[in-house]
């Protein structure tokens, strides 16, 4: 497929196709990323990649697939769960437009000869040959079957590369490309994928502090997610437990009295009091006083 001859192509259907804008913008976009994974037959790429480079929001963006879907101009390949869809780009190049591209200096006055091809026209006619050949590139570590490229040298989309793009990013510059590929190698690719988690989870969604996270992990030797949930949960039950001794340790020996000063006494029974009794009693009292005074004389 050859980038200028399908641009063409694309405008020359267009005199007789009414397409939206949008639908127009996202197949621009479309070829650009085609054009960077290597012209793949199939190609990967997340909406939202999509959208920013056809500046178009995402609910534009289905309306817009599903017109260059409906008018031909592209395949639509959903896959199952969370993955990405495939694309493929059909071509809107016949046979005949394209003798006629490469034959049209035979048809010149006084039969002038072909002359001979640009370097740009080898790469273009190179990346043609390419296209009709199978890439298979080297996997990385956890990775998918799906292509994207950085110059002439081809890399792996990894799930990672997806869910960076998808919920941190809306751009992977090439240099953290090759560092997130990188860490992939490293760790895994489930690895990577978890410290971004652990980075939105936190509020800090940015490539630093997702690569200080697994700096800590790579320190710590965790090859696997399940090794770095089991030492988070010793780490917390280690923290429970020394909380609870600290507590412990704060607790004082309160004495008996301590605990008794704050009881109140039990109030005394008051025997009920007689008063006539009483009266008479004295009454008796003072009368043997007074005889005792009488006898003593």
């Amino acid at each position: 497929m050859n980038y200028i001859e399908e641009t063409k192509a694309f405008y020359d259907r267009l005199e007789y196709t009414n397409l939206s804008r949008p639908a127009i913008l996202l197949w621009h976009a479309m070829m650009q990323v085609k054009l960077k994974a290597g012209w793949k037959k199939q190609f990967t790429a997340t909406e939202t990649v999509l959208c920013a480079k056809s500046q178009i929001n995402a609910g534009t963006f289905k309306k817009a697939r599903a017109e260059l879907e409906k008018e031909g101009f592209i395949l639509f390949l959903p896959r199952g769960g969370n993955l990405c869809p495939n694309y493929q780009m059909i071509s809107l190049v016949t046979t005949e437009d394209q003798l006629t591209y490469h034959n049209h200096d035979n048809n010149t006055p006084n039969n002038r000869t072909t002359p001979d091809p640009t370097p740009t026209e080898v790469q273009l006619e190179g990346q043609k040959n390419d296209d009709k050949q199978e890439h298979k590139p080297t996997p990385l570590k956890g990775s998918k079957d799906f292509v994207v490229s950085s110059g002439n040298s081809f890399s792996t989309t990894t799930e990672s590369e997806t869910f960076y793009l998808e919920n941190i990013e809306a751009d992977l510059p090439p240099y953290m490309q090759t560092e997130l590929h990188t860490w992939v190698n490293k760790l895994s690719d489930e690895i990577v994928m978890e410290a971004m988690k652990r980075a939105l989870e936190q509020n800090k969604a940015n490539w630093a502090f997702v690569k200080g996270i697994l700096k800590k992990w790579e320190e710590s030797n965790f090859t696997t997610v399940a090794q770095i949930e089991e030492n988070e949960k010793a780490f917390r039950e280690k923290q429970r437990q020394k909380f609870r001794n600290k507590q412990h340790a704060k607790q004082e020996v309160i004495p008996d009295w301590f605990e008794s000063k704050d009881k109140k006494p039990k109030p005394q029974e008051v025997k009920a009091i007689d008063q006539d009794k009483e009266k008479q009693q004295a009454k008796t009292l003072l009368k043997d006083y007074l005889a005792s005074k009488k006898t003593g004389r």
